[in-house]
C-alpha cells in the first residue's frame, strides 16, 4: 500500500513521516447535511475553456503521458499534442487518433492545482461515439492517505463505453468495493442524445455520501456506513481528470470498431463548488485520548483513540513538544521516521473539526529501540526494513519461504542498517522476481548518493526468481543505513547480499 510522505528538518533531527493505513478506522458521527444556501456561490475551481487554445497548464491542467496498456490493457498512447487536445469556440476538445494501428489521445489532470474535499463537482460534456471509446470525467486522491489503488479511493463520477451507447455509469471504488474484486459500487442512466448534447454530469460530495446526477437527476448514491477507511476513504482531497481511452479491459469488451479512425469528446466547463460545509459548526472536537507508540529503531507509530465532535472531526494535527508541527492526517495514526536508536522523544496531539475548531493537545513521551545492525556477507530479507516507502508483503514460494517485498512502483524504497567492519569494494546480490517488464534498482547511501544501478530483467513470473549482482561500489567502514530504491519499478524483491 502506498503512504503518504512528508520531509522535515528540526533539532538536527531528519524525520521523515507518514499516514498508517492498516491499523486507523474512520468512524464518523452521523452527519446531518448542511443547507444548500450556505454553499459558496462562487466555484473554488472554474474553467470555462474561453481563452487560448490549448488547455491552461500552468494554473489548472497537467497532461498525463502515457505508453499504451499502461492501465486496463488501453489501446492508446496519452499525448500532449495539439492533435489530441485544444480549445476552440469556448470548448476543450480531446480526440483520439488512429494511425496505422495506433491510437493517441489525451488525459489532462488537476492534481495539486484545484483539489477539494466536500464539493459539487461538475462539467458539461458531449461524449463520443464508436465501439471501442471508454471517455471518462473522475476523480483520484491527490494523496494516496490509505495506500495504493484502490485503498484510497476512486470517484468515477460519468464513465461510458461505446459499445453501449446510451448509458451512463457513476462508480466508487475502494478497498472493500473495487473492479478488481468485480465488487465496485455504481448506479446508471440512459440518455438517448449523450453523444449529439451536451449534459451536465456531477457529484455532490458530502461526509456521509457521494450523491451523482445527470442533469440534476440523483440517480446513485454510496452511504459512508462509518465503519472504517476500507469502506469510506474519501475524507481527504482529490482531484479532477478528463480523458477518452480507447480499447482496454472495459471499453474494448467488445472489441473496437475496425472502421473507427477517431473520436471526440467536447467539454464546456470544470467547476467544483464549495459545500460550506462546517460554517456552522462552533463547538471543538473532544481531547483525543489512549495516546499509545508502537517504537522502532529509526521510527515509531503514535496512535489515539479518536475524537468526537459535533459535525465531524477532520484531521488530527502531531507536534514535537517544541511545537515544531510534524504533520496532519484524517486518521488515528502517524508513523514518525527517521529518528535514532535509542532515544527519547515527547509528542503531542490535537484534533480539528470542519469548522476549524481545536481541541486541546495530547501529549506522550516514548523512546525508540536498538537498531537491528546487518552482518555483510550474509542474507538479508527485504521484508526486514528500518522504513520504507510504497511497498508491500506477500507470502513467497522462493527457496525458503517467508515473506518478499512487492507492489514495487518507481520512487518506492526500504532502507537497512549495516556493519561494515573494514571499508573497501562491494557488490550487492538481488534475489528478484518480475513478470514482464524491465526494473532498475538503485543502491544509496546515507547520504542518498547512488552507489550503483542495476537493471533486473523480466523472469517470467512474479515468483519466477533469479539472483542478479551489481557492479562494483565503495563503503566507509561503521554502521551505517543504505537504501534499496526502485528507479524503475515492476518487479520483487525476496533478500539482498552485500559482499
Amino acid at each position: 500500500m502506498k503512504k503518504i510522505f512528508l520531509f522535515f528538518i528540526s533539532m538536527g533531527i531528519f524525520l521523515l513521516l507518514s499516514t498508517c493505513s492498516f491499523d486507523s478506522p474512520y468512524n464518523p458521527p452521523p452527519y446531518t447535511p448542511r443547507d444548500p444556501s450556505k454553499w459558496n456561490p462562487v466555484p473554488i475551481f472554474l474553467d470555462e475553456f474561453d481563452s487560448g487554445t490549448q488547455p491552461d497548464t500552468v494554473n489548472n491542467w497537467t497532461y498525463e503521458i502515457w505508453n499504451p496498456g499502461h492501465v486496463n490493457n488501453e489501446l492508446q498512447s496519452y499525448t500532449n499534442s495539439t492533435a489530441n487536445s485544444w480549445i476552440q469556440d469556448g470548448k476543450l476538445f480531446i480526440k483520439a487518433i488512429r494511425s496505422g494501428e495506433a491510437w493517441t489521445s489525451a488525459r489532462l489532470q488537476t492534481r495539486n492545482k484545484h483539489d477539494c474535499l466536500y464539493a459539487r463537482v461538475e462539467a458539461s460534456i458531449k461524449l463520443p461515439t464508436g465501439r471501442g471509446t471508454w471517455p471518462a470525467f473522475w476523480m483520484m486522491p491527490t494523496d494516496s492517505l490509505y495506500g495504493g489503488w484502490p485503498d484510497s479511493g476512486e470517484i468515477d463520477i460519468m464513465e461510458y463505453v461505446g459499445y453501449d451507447p446510451y448509458r451512463i455509469y457513476a462508480t466508487i471504488h475502494c478497498d472493500r468495493y473495487n473492479g478488481m474484486d468485480q465488487n465496485q459500487q455504481g448506479g446508471n442512466i440512459t440518455s438517448g442524445d449523450c453523444s449529439t448534447a451536451f449534459h451536465k454530469y456531477a457529484v455532490e460530495w458530502y461526509p456521509d455520501r457521494l450523491d451523482f446526477y445527470f442533469d440534476d437527476i440523483k440517480y446513485f448514491t454510496y452511504k459512508n456506513l462509518g465503519i472504517s477507511w476500507s469502506f469510506w476513504p474519501y475524507n481527504a482531497d482529490f482531484y479532477v481528470i478528463l480523458n477518452l481511452a480507447i480499447g482496454g479491459n472495459w471499453g474494448g469488451a467488445q472489441g473496437v470498431d475496425p472502421a473507427m479512425t477517431e473520436a471526440t469528446m467536447e467539454v464546456e466547463y470544470v467547476k467544483m463548488i464549495d459545500m460550506g460545509i462546517g460554517s456552522d459548526d462552533i463547538n471543538p472536537p473532544t481531547d483525543p485520548t489512549n495516546f499509545t507508540a508502537v517504537p522502532k529503531a529509526y521510527s515509531m507509530t503514535l496512535n489515539w483513540s479518536a475524537s468526537t465532535d459535533d459535525l465531524l472531526v477532520e484531521s488530527y494535527e502531531v507536534r514535537l513538544d517544541d511545537d515544531t508541527l510534524l504533520g496532519t492526517t484524517t486518521l488515528t495514526s502517524l508513523v514518525v521516521s527517521g529518528l535514532t536508536p535509542e532515544t527519547e522523544y515527547t509528542f503531542k496531539v490535537r484534533a480539528k473539526d470542519l469548522g476549524d475548531n481545536y481541541s486541546n493537545y495530547t501529549s506522550g513521551t516514548f523512546s525508540t529501540i536498538a537498531a537491528t545492525v546487518h552482518a555483510l556477507n550474509t542474507q538479508i530479507e527485504a521484508e526486514i526494513w528500518d522504513e520504507m516507502f510504497g511497498v508491500q508483503t506477500e507470502n513467497t514460494t522462493d527457496t525458503g519461504g517467508g515473506k518478499n517485498v512487492g507492489w514495487i512502483d518507481n520512487g518506492d524504497w526500504m532502507t537497512y542498517t549495516i556493519n561494515v567492519v573494514t571499508g573497501g569494494t562491494y557488490v550487492i546480490d538481488y534475489r528478484y522476481a518480475a513478470q514482464s517488464a524491465t526494473g532498475s534498482v538503485q543502491l544509496l547511501d546515507n547520504s542518498e548518493s547512488v552507489l550503483s544501478t542495476t537493471t533486473l530483467p523480466p523472469t517470467g513470473g512474479w515468483q519466477t526468481w533469479t539472483t542478479t549482482t551489481s557492479s562494483t561500489f565503495t563503503l566507509p567502514a561503521g554502521i551505517q543505513q543504505i537504501k534499496v530504491k526502485a528507479a524503475t519499478g515492476g518487479f520483487n524483491v525476496n533478500w539482498i547480499k552485500i559482499r
